[in-house]
């Protein structure tokens, strides 16, 4: 799917303004570098490399002031508006297609999900953790009956999530083998799910069509 998403980039970049190339270009260069990763001990790395594609494709400026904005919400939102323009079912055919078994493994783990990380610190609240897991688990399930993508990705989202601040945050070892699995199904996800949204994005490319200001402008001095 990357070598796919980059030749419809290259062919068709000159047609873009400058703000939405800069936001597929810097996206697909961390995604060619998540790809010069191919060994097991290099999963943590091809991780990273592959959220921060993701961050390049829905990361947009917002006002200090505006709470409601915070990262999951923004990249959620993010994910509804591909969706939405997604005419072809490419999300669709990544999440139910040969990587529904990768995904599932990734939802039925009680090692991310943030609610039983929670208990482990004993917080009152995360008591029933097991109960929330399955209804997660079940809610899951039935989404996939029904085919919809968007709560489906909600609700995979949030388990990359708790991967993803595991490694940023340092709470895993670099190659620990106690996440190897779970990593390796992440990254297999990622590599095809981001090169289809940033796919989606150029294929319903308008001037008009509004992703939010760039993080860091380039300035050319």
């Amino acid at each position: 799917m990357l070598t796919k998403t980059n030749e419809y980039y290259q062919e068709r970049k000159l047609s873009f303004d400058e703000t939405f190339r800069t936001r597929i270009h810097r996206s697909l260069s961390w995604l060619r570098k998540a790809d010069t990763f191919t060994g097991d001990a290099d999963l943590d790395m091809k991780f990273i490399c592959l959220w921060i594609a993701f961050n390049a494709a829905y990361g947009k400026s917002l006002p200090a002031i505006d709470h409601s904005c915070s990262e999951k919400y923004a990249f959620k939102s993010f994910i509804e508006k591909i969706i939405s323009l997604d005419s072809v079912n490419l999300l669709a055919s990544v999440v139910c297609g040969k990587y529904a078994m990768r995904i599932s493994f990734l939802v039925e783990n009680k090692f991310t999900f943030q609610k039983y990380w929670d208990f482990t610190k004993g917080v009152e609240e995360a008591s029933d953790w097991k109960r929330s897991l399955s209804a997660s688990v079940k809610k899951y399930n039935d989404c996939r009956i029904s085919m919809d993508v968007s709560t489906i990705l909600s609700i995979v989202f949030d388990r990359l999530y708790v991967l993803r601040n595991q490694l940023m945050h340092g709470g895993s070892s670099c190659g620990s083998k106690l996440n190897r699995e779970t990593i390796d199904d992440a990254v297999g996800f990622l590599s095809d799910l981001i090169p289809s949204m940033l796919l989606v994005m150029m294929m319903n490319y308008k001037k008009d069509h509004d992703w939010g200001e760039l993080f860091y402008v380039p300035v050319k001095e």
